[in-house]
């Protein structure tokens, strides 16, 4: 029995168990992926829910059934204001953007934007300009390609599974009967072991619920803050930046740093002398925004080392695409959590 319980707690162990857990994810994250995204979407909304569930009706409280039909109901119009308002907005500034971004002209030589024909880069040698040109359009081939897969990647996940069918019906009952789905995962267990797997659900409840909401204020602050400094260097693009700021918070560190690289690219095609002040103004921003915003904001959902988060976000994106990007933060939570209680289970304080 000694030897059992050391081997129990021998390190080794722990990692192989741990490993075999990230294979077992590895193998079913297809699978999982409308699961996690409907957990997430259930964490986003529910304080909605509960906000509407503090509505009476004379001295009553309205039903449960009927508290998340009005949660639905308001998230749909907030979706539908969004796609009207901001959405089609936007994909009107992108098609504008394209129209303009070099592209190879049919004798095979590359379309020089406005600025290529300036004073002082027509007193550059041909070759030099021709270079110059050939950089350009493929800088923004790069780009184009790299937009396409993430939306590429993206909705082939989620249509592989069903997901974007699957997901508000799993949000539904969620809502709707969590209590009861948490219940009956504790009481998959032994009885004595009921009250630590409790704790771990309600850590793990509370954790999940703090970096969701944290982010969802990360997102309208990164959007709204990148929208205000681009406007300033060049409004074209202030609505495009915006939003694509608030995607990419979701992606620590390798979000700001392709935000960036993208807002540079853009404006040098409008005008080289603005990028300066678009490059240090986004670099301010994501300064304050890791330093000061982040902490402050995420408060204690995230209290990770910067360099395990850099690579989990680099192997998520290695293994998963865009979904391992944006998905490797949370499930360092959920690791995180397990760690606490797991790891140094049984052994002797």
């Amino acid at each position: 029995m000694n030897n059992i319980t050391d081997i129990k707690k021998s390190v080794w162990v722990k990692l192989a168990i741990a490993i075999g857990a990230l294979f077992l994810f590895y193998m079913l994250a297809g699978l999982m992926f409308p699961v996690l995204m409907a957990i997430a979407l259930s964490i986003a909304i529910h304080p909605l829910a509960k906000s509407i569930a503090k509505i009476k009706m004379g001295e009553r409280q309205l039903p449960d059934i009927v508290v998340i039909i009005l949660t639905f109901l308001v998230v749909g119009l907030l979706l539908y204001l969004f796609i009207a308002f901001l959405l089609i907005p936007l994909f009107k500034d992108v098609n504008g953007i394209l129209r303009s971004i070099p592209l190879p002209s049919g004798e095979g030589t590359t379309h020089m934007p406005d600025f290529m024909h300036s004073e002082s880069v027509n007193a550059l040698p041909s070759d030099i300009k021709e270079i110059l040109g050939q950089a350009i359009q493929s800088a923004s081939q790069s780009l184009m390609t790299v937009a396409k897969s993430l939306v590429a990647s993206t909705f082939g996940v989620a249509a592989s599974v069903l997901g974007l069918f699957i997901v508000p019906f799993l949000v539904f009952y969620f809502l709707k009967d969590w209590k009861i789905l948490s219940n009956m995962f504790v009481n998959m267990f032994a009885s004595y072991s009921r009250p630590l797997v409790y704790k771990i659900v309600q850590d793990l409840g509370q954790t999940m619920q703090g970096y969701v909401l944290g982010m969802m204020k990360m997102c309208v602050l990164a959007g709204l803050c990148i929208a205000a400094i681009t406007s300033l260097v060049n409004a074209k693009y202030a609505l495009l930046m915006g939003v694509l700021g608030a995607m990419m918070e979701l992606v620590p560190f390798v979000g700001p740093v392709f935000c960036t690289i993208t807002a540079v690219f853009l404006v040098y095609t409008a005008g080289p002398n603005l990028v300066p002040y678009i490059f240090f103004g986004y670099v301010a921003y994501y300064i304050f925004d890791s330093q000061v915003l982040f902490p402050h904001v995420m408060n204690k959902a995230v209290t990770i080392p910067s360099v395990v988060i850099i690579l989990s976000v680099l192997m998520g994106g290695k293994v998963f695409g865009i979904m391992g990007l944006i998905f490797a933060v949370p499930v360092l939570c959920v690791a995180k959590v397990l760690y606490k209680y797991l790891w140094h289970m049984g052994e002797e304080q």
